[in-house]
């Protein structure tokens, strides 16, 4: 079984990685966050990361495809 450890990179990158009961860390995929050049917060594109970061996630975890009957 493993978890999942989220980071947010400076060069604008989520990164997540599965992390081992034995302290082991494996990347699992890397999402570009794309620029926001509006000053205001842009809530499509938050809920589209979002959604993107949960789906990879769920799909990812055998426990949560067990749940979701994925």
């Amino acid at each position: 079984m493993f978890d999942h450890l989220v980071k947010i990179e400076a060069d604008s990158k989520l990164i997540i990685y599965r992390i081992y009961e034995d302290g082991r860390q494996e990347l699992f995929t890397s999402i570009e966050i794309p620029k926001n050049d509006n000053e205001e917060f842009d809530k499509d594109l938050f809920s589209a990361i979002a959604k993107r970061l949960g789906e990879d996630i769920l799909i990812d975890s055998p426990k949560g495809r067990e749940a979701f009957k994925i």
